[in-house]
Protein backbone atom coordinates (compact mmCIF):
# COMPACT_ATOMS: atom_id res chain seq x y z
CA UNK A 1 0.00 0.00 0.00
CA UNK A 2 1.43 3.83 -1.15
CA UNK A 3 1.41 6.91 0.69
CA UNK A 4 3.10 10.09 0.90
CA UNK A 5 6.15 10.77 2.80
CA UNK A 6 6.28 12.71 5.79
CA UNK A 7 9.17 15.13 6.60
CA UNK A 8 10.21 12.51 9.15
CA UNK A 9 10.72 9.82 6.62
CA UNK A 10 12.20 12.55 4.54
CA UNK A 11 15.12 12.83 7.85
CA UNK A 12 15.50 9.43 7.64
CA UNK A 13 16.52 9.35 4.12
CA UNK A 14 18.84 11.62 4.68
CA UNK A 15 20.32 9.85 7.97
CA UNK A 16 21.17 6.64 5.16
CA UNK A 17 22.73 8.90 2.52
CA UNK A 18 26.33 8.20 3.36
CA UNK A 19 27.31 11.49 0.88
CA UNK A 20 25.57 13.56 3.40
CA UNK A 21 27.83 15.33 6.01
CA UNK A 22 26.85 15.83 9.91
CA UNK A 23 26.42 19.04 9.37
CA UNK A 24 24.15 18.93 6.83
CA UNK A 25 22.34 16.69 8.77
CA UNK A 26 22.41 18.66 11.61
CA UNK A 27 20.67 21.37 9.13
CA UNK A 28 17.86 19.23 8.46
CA UNK A 29 17.19 18.15 11.45
CA UNK A 30 16.72 21.77 12.88
CA UNK A 31 14.41 22.35 9.35
CA UNK A 32 12.38 19.15 9.95
CA UNK A 33 11.90 19.82 13.98
CA UNK A 34 10.59 23.34 13.48
CA UNK A 35 8.83 23.13 10.75
CA UNK A 36 5.02 22.12 9.48
CA UNK A 37 4.38 19.36 7.03
CA UNK A 38 4.75 21.53 4.67
CA UNK A 39 7.83 23.50 4.69
CA UNK A 40 9.58 26.56 6.64
CA UNK A 41 10.50 30.11 6.01
CA UNK A 42 13.59 30.46 9.00
CA UNK A 43 16.49 33.02 8.77
CA UNK A 44 20.14 31.69 7.72
CA UNK A 45 21.79 33.71 10.85
CA UNK A 46 18.51 32.06 13.16
CA UNK A 47 19.84 28.41 12.14
CA UNK A 48 23.62 28.90 12.25
CA UNK A 49 22.99 30.87 15.86
CA UNK A 50 21.05 27.61 16.97
CA UNK A 51 22.99 24.85 15.86
CA UNK A 52 26.58 26.73 16.46
CA UNK A 53 27.42 27.39 12.92
CA UNK A 54 28.93 30.20 10.40
CA UNK A 55 26.34 31.49 8.44
CA UNK A 56 28.39 30.28 5.38
CA UNK A 57 28.88 26.94 6.55
CA UNK A 58 24.44 27.12 6.76
CA UNK A 59 24.40 28.52 3.00
CA UNK A 60 26.53 25.83 1.72
CA UNK A 61 25.03 22.80 3.76
CA UNK A 62 21.85 24.22 2.38
CA UNK A 63 22.74 24.06 -1.18
CA UNK A 64 23.67 20.62 -0.51
CA UNK A 65 20.60 19.47 0.64
CA UNK A 66 19.19 21.05 -2.77
CA UNK A 67 21.39 19.42 -5.09
CA UNK A 68 20.59 15.94 -3.68
CA UNK A 69 16.88 16.71 -3.97
CA UNK A 70 15.75 17.11 -0.38
CA UNK A 71 14.92 21.12 -0.58
CA UNK A 72 13.51 23.51 -3.02
CA UNK A 73 14.31 27.11 -1.96
CA UNK A 74 11.45 29.58 -3.32
CA UNK A 75 12.53 33.34 -2.94
CA UNK A 76 9.74 35.71 -0.91
CA UNK A 77 8.89 38.95 -1.21
CA UNK A 78 6.57 41.81 0.63
CA UNK A 79 5.96 45.12 -0.82
CA UNK A 80 9.14 44.79 -3.11
CA UNK A 81 11.31 43.57 -0.22
CA UNK A 82 12.93 40.37 -0.15
CA UNK A 83 11.86 38.13 2.98
CA UNK A 84 14.06 34.92 4.31
CA UNK A 85 13.71 32.18 1.70
CA UNK A 86 11.05 29.53 1.53
CA UNK A 87 12.13 26.22 2.16
CA UNK A 88 9.31 23.11 1.19
CA UNK A 89 10.56 19.51 1.74
CA UNK A 90 10.53 16.63 -1.37
CA UNK A 91 8.50 14.66 -0.27
CA UNK A 92 7.43 11.80 -2.32
CA UNK A 93 5.37 8.18 -2.63
CA UNK A 94 6.58 5.79 -0.39
CA UNK A 95 5.55 1.91 0.13
CA UNK A 96 3.68 1.67 3.76
CA UNK A 97 5.03 -1.29 6.08
CA UNK A 98 2.80 -3.03 7.99
CA UNK A 99 2.61 -2.39 11.68
CA UNK A 100 1.89 -4.28 14.25
CA UNK A 101 0.01 -2.08 16.42
CA UNK A 102 0.70 -3.16 20.25
CA UNK A 103 -1.88 -1.45 22.62
CA UNK A 104 0.95 -0.67 25.82
CA UNK A 105 -2.18 1.15 28.36
CA UNK A 106 0.34 4.30 28.64
CA UNK A 107 -1.89 7.70 29.64
CA UNK A 108 -1.56 10.09 26.48
CA UNK A 109 0.03 12.90 29.19
CA UNK A 110 3.00 10.71 30.27
CA UNK A 111 4.06 10.42 26.25
CA UNK A 112 6.54 11.04 24.92
CA UNK A 113 6.47 14.76 22.97
CA UNK A 114 8.86 15.47 20.64
CA UNK A 115 8.21 18.53 19.46
CA UNK A 116 8.44 20.32 22.91
CA UNK A 117 11.65 18.11 23.80
CA UNK A 118 13.26 19.63 20.83
CA UNK A 119 12.95 23.32 21.98
CA UNK A 120 14.11 22.23 25.13
CA UNK A 121 17.51 20.69 23.62
CA UNK A 122 18.30 23.63 21.06
CA UNK A 123 17.92 25.91 24.07
CA UNK A 124 20.50 24.27 26.41
CA UNK A 125 24.11 24.74 26.24
CA UNK A 126 25.39 22.13 24.30
CA UNK A 127 28.20 21.36 22.28
CA UNK A 128 27.90 21.49 18.08
CA UNK A 129 28.16 17.36 18.22
CA UNK A 130 26.17 17.01 21.35
CA UNK A 131 23.03 18.73 20.08
CA UNK A 132 23.56 16.01 17.17
CA UNK A 133 23.89 13.35 18.73
CA UNK A 134 20.96 14.23 21.26
CA UNK A 135 18.71 15.42 18.82
CA UNK A 136 19.16 12.20 16.65
CA UNK A 137 18.53 10.02 19.83
CA UNK A 138 15.02 12.44 19.91
CA UNK A 139 14.22 11.64 16.33
CA UNK A 140 14.83 7.89 16.77
CA UNK A 141 13.29 7.36 20.18
CA UNK A 142 9.41 5.56 21.03
CA UNK A 143 6.35 6.87 22.87
CA UNK A 144 8.12 6.13 26.16
CA UNK A 145 11.79 7.78 25.13
CA UNK A 146 13.39 4.75 24.99
CA UNK A 147 15.87 4.14 21.90
CA UNK A 148 17.46 0.84 20.88
CA UNK A 149 19.85 1.06 18.11
CA UNK A 150 22.59 -0.99 16.66
CA UNK A 151 25.98 0.84 16.97
CA UNK A 152 26.32 0.12 13.16
CA UNK A 153 23.46 2.02 12.38
CA UNK A 154 24.11 4.87 14.80
CA UNK A 155 27.50 5.67 13.65
CA UNK A 156 26.37 4.77 9.87
CA UNK A 157 23.45 7.68 10.22
CA UNK A 158 25.62 10.06 12.14
CA UNK A 159 28.74 9.96 10.46
CA UNK A 160 30.84 10.17 13.19
CA UNK A 161 32.96 7.32 14.54
CA UNK A 162 32.11 5.28 17.51
CA UNK A 163 34.48 6.36 19.90
CA UNK A 164 33.81 10.10 19.17
CA UNK A 165 29.83 9.04 20.07
CA UNK A 166 30.15 7.21 23.08
CA UNK A 167 31.89 10.60 24.33
CA UNK A 168 29.32 12.20 23.71
CA UNK A 169 26.82 9.94 25.31
CA UNK A 170 29.23 9.79 28.15
CA UNK A 171 29.10 13.68 28.53
CA UNK A 172 24.82 13.46 28.07
CA UNK A 173 25.00 10.91 31.09
CA UNK A 174 27.09 13.20 33.33
CA UNK A 175 24.59 16.28 32.62
CA UNK A 176 21.63 13.55 32.89
CA UNK A 177 19.73 13.84 29.96
CA UNK A 178 20.50 10.42 29.26
CA UNK A 179 20.45 7.27 30.92
CA UNK A 180 21.02 4.17 29.40
CA UNK A 181 23.39 0.72 28.28
CA UNK A 182 25.83 -0.26 25.88
CA UNK A 183 26.58 -3.87 24.63
CA UNK A 184 28.85 -5.85 22.16
CA UNK A 185 26.05 -4.85 18.93
CA UNK A 186 23.39 -2.52 20.52
CA UNK A 187 22.47 0.36 22.30
CA UNK A 188 19.38 0.68 24.60
CA UNK A 189 19.02 4.36 26.06
CA UNK A 190 16.09 6.29 27.91
CA UNK A 191 15.60 9.98 27.23
CA UNK A 192 15.26 11.91 30.35
CA UNK A 193 12.63 14.51 31.12
CA UNK A 194 13.95 17.81 30.95
CA UNK A 195 13.76 18.44 35.16
CA UNK A 196 16.04 16.08 35.41
CA UNK A 197 19.07 17.94 33.28
CA UNK A 198 21.91 19.81 34.49
CA UNK A 199 23.84 22.39 34.13
CA UNK A 200 27.30 21.54 34.35
CA UNK A 201 28.60 25.26 34.75
CA UNK A 202 25.78 25.77 36.98
CA UNK A 203 26.20 23.35 38.84
CA UNK A 204 30.16 23.65 39.52
CA UNK A 205 29.77 27.68 40.32
CA UNK A 206 27.24 26.37 43.14
CA UNK A 207 29.10 23.51 44.84
CA UNK A 208 32.09 26.12 44.85
CA UNK A 209 30.11 28.56 46.42
CA UNK A 210 29.04 25.78 49.13
CA UNK A 211 32.31 24.34 49.59
CA UNK A 212 33.31 28.15 50.48
CA UNK A 213 31.06 28.68 52.85
CA UNK A 214 31.14 24.98 55.07
CA UNK A 215 33.83 24.31 57.83
CA UNK A 216 35.48 20.59 58.11
CA UNK A 217 32.79 18.84 60.07
CA UNK A 218 30.18 19.86 57.33
CA UNK A 219 32.09 18.58 54.52
CA UNK A 220 32.51 15.26 55.94
CA UNK A 221 28.60 15.51 56.05
CA UNK A 222 28.44 16.30 52.42
CA UNK A 223 30.91 13.35 51.47
CA UNK A 224 28.69 10.91 53.78
CA UNK A 225 26.02 12.75 51.70
CA UNK A 226 27.19 11.91 48.29
CA UNK A 227 27.88 8.18 49.36
CA UNK A 228 24.64 7.52 49.91
CA UNK A 229 23.41 9.43 46.96
CA UNK A 230 25.59 6.88 44.62
CA UNK A 231 24.03 4.36 46.64
CA UNK A 232 20.34 5.70 45.72
CA UNK A 233 21.74 5.55 41.99
CA UNK A 234 23.06 1.92 42.31
CA UNK A 235 19.45 0.80 43.90
CA UNK A 236 18.51 2.89 40.51
CA UNK A 237 20.14 0.95 38.52
CA UNK A 238 18.62 -2.44 39.52
CA UNK A 239 15.40 -1.40 38.89
CA UNK A 240 16.56 -1.31 34.82
CA UNK A 241 16.92 -4.54 34.79
CA UNK A 242 14.75 -5.66 32.76
CA UNK A 243 16.00 -3.53 30.41
CA UNK A 244 19.44 -4.95 30.34
CA UNK A 245 17.73 -8.30 29.71
CA UNK A 246 15.76 -6.56 26.84
CA UNK A 247 19.48 -5.43 25.38
CA UNK A 248 21.06 -8.93 26.47
CA UNK A 249 18.40 -11.27 24.36
CA UNK A 250 18.91 -8.47 21.08
CA UNK A 251 22.25 -9.46 21.25
CA UNK A 252 22.14 -13.11 21.72
CA UNK A 253 19.99 -12.88 18.63
CA UNK A 254 22.11 -11.14 16.62
CA UNK A 255 25.04 -14.03 17.98
CA UNK A 256 22.82 -16.69 16.62
CA UNK A 257 22.00 -14.91 13.57
CA UNK A 258 25.28 -14.36 12.67
CA UNK A 259 25.90 -17.61 13.54
CA UNK A 260 23.96 -19.35 11.05
CA UNK A 261 24.61 -17.37 8.36
CA UNK A 262 28.85 -18.94 8.75
CA UNK A 263 27.47 -22.64 8.73
CA UNK A 264 25.42 -21.80 5.89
Amino acid sequence: MERFETKYDLLNRVYSDPSINKTTKAVMQYLVALSNDAGCHPAVATIARTIKRSERTVQRHMRILEQHGYLVRKERFWRQEQLTNDYSFCLSVTEEKEKHVKRTGIPAETTFRKREYLHHVYAAELSASEQIVLIYLVHKANRQGRVIKSKEAIVKDLHMSWRLVSRILCRLRERRMIAGYGRCWYVLLQLRPVDHWQDIKTGQQAEQKELSALTAGDICSKTDNRHSDRDNRQTSDIQHEPLKLILWVQNLIHKIKKWLHLLI
